[in-house]
């Protein structure tokens, strides 16, 4: 960027800043922002200037404001450096929020343009002597919750002696071989059965067209109930003792979402019958098992997808990623509108195709618009 652009940049942002919050500042406070490096290669689409950058000297020490994905405006790396090195994995609660970084601190112009000066480095404010180990929860609030600190914690999960000896299996060479070995006979004794089962004739229902679309069932006249508390665990609109298997019932706690209760026995012949040379039987353990589904609203609801704290892991390899902090978790400010939460149990490993045309290729993934595995051309 040379310096007559710099210069316009300079000028338009004073001015937006003045007439909108009535708030300004001294130019020499504003960071300089900096063209992505030409060398950076943590980004999807490394021809695309996604990363930027903006830099004030304290002292003799620099500090740098990173933005992974300006276009995303969601994760940044803030980091000093010289007599003092320190740095931290920034979330911006709000894409829409405009962050700037100053000799203070930052200046945050909100989505709806009110202005904040967020002083974190001057007065009796030290924002550089804090210990985030310390931390008890992985986001820490700064900035009256317009930014977060994502903090890095190991998962105090309890594995089972099943998951625990898994683990370790998969830790060796032929591990893999074993646990697969065993799996169908494990299936067997922690299948759950269904349970509650009995004759029930279906009566009619007012079905609109906000539902989803019911299973195409073998059936509908015999074996389709079980019981309404059947290890539901939340309420559902039913006028009926029973709840019917194949059947979408609306949620009494959240408009748009919808449940439904399954057994694979009742799967159509001409589905099961289909595909046998790419998928495998079912077995007759799994006829009988119990699948608890759920339907959301897209209209209403939108999903989004964070990495464990374990698994699937990141790749270290690219510069930004070796700061990168995996939570694991519903931030704090998205936990009041979260309607459902899938735990998936996803490795890295699970992504790598064995065969077909893309052999030796890996699915990889994205979260806050950071290239967290590498992306394959096809494979999104």
């Amino acid at each position: 960027m040379n310096s007559y652009r710099l210069t316009i940049f300079r000028m338009c942002l004073l001015l937006s800043l003045f007439f909108e919050s009535k708030i300004s500042f001294s130019q020499d406070e504003l960071a300089s922002v900096a063209q992505k490096p030409q060398e950076q290669k943590t980004i999807i689409h490394e021809d695309y200037h996604l990363v930027e950058e903006q830099t004030v000297k304290m002292n003799k020490d620099k500090i740098k404001l990173i933005n992974l994905n300006h276009y995303v405006n969601k994760w940044f790396l803030l980091k000093r450096t010289g007599r003092v090195y320190k740095h931290f994995h920034v979330e911006n609660r709000d894409s829409r929020n405009k962050i700037y970084l100053t000799k203070q601190g930052f200046y945050i112009v909100g989505a709806n343009h009110k202005a904040k000066f967020c002083k974190l480095w001057s007065g009796d404010t030290n924002f550089w002597t804090l210990n985030m180990e310390q931390q008890t929860f992985p986001y820490y609030e700064i900035c009256d919750g317009m930014l977060f600190i994502r903090i890095y914690k190991d998962s105090n999960t309890k594995l089972s002696l099943t998951e625990s000896t898994t683990k370790w299996l998969r830790n060796h060479k032929f591990g893999e071989s074993v646990v697969n070995f065993v799996k169908p006979f494990m299936l067997e004794l922690q299948m759950e059965e269904n349970l509650g089962v009995s004759q029930f004739e279906l009566v009619h229902h007012d079905w609109s067209q906000d539902f989803p679309l019911n299973a195409n069932v073998k059936n509908y006249s015999k074996n389709l109930a079980v019981s309404k508390d059947h290890h539901l665990g939340f309420s559902i609109q039913n006028d009926y003792e029973n709840i019917l298997f194949g059947l979408w019932y609306k949620s009494k706690m959240h408009q748009g979402v919808f449940v439904n209760i399954f057994t694979p026995r009742l799967i159509n012949e001409d589905i099961l019958e289909s595909h046998k040379d790419k998928v495998k039987e079912i077995g007759k353990k799994e006829l009988d098992s119990v699948v608890y589904m759920t339907a959301y609203d897209l209209d209403q609801y939108y999903p989004n997808y964070i990495i464990g704290t374990q698994h699937p892991t990141i790749d270290r390899g690219f510069e930004h990623n070796k700061h990168i902090a995996n939570i694991g978790s519903i931030p704090p400010f998205d936990v009041l509108n979260s309607v459902g939460v899938f735990i998936g149990g996803f490795k890295s490993r699970h992504g790598y195709f064995k065969y077909g045309p893309h052999q030796g290729k890996v699915s990889g993934y994205i979260e806050g618009g950071v290239e967290l595995q590498k992306m394959e051309p096809k494979l999104a």
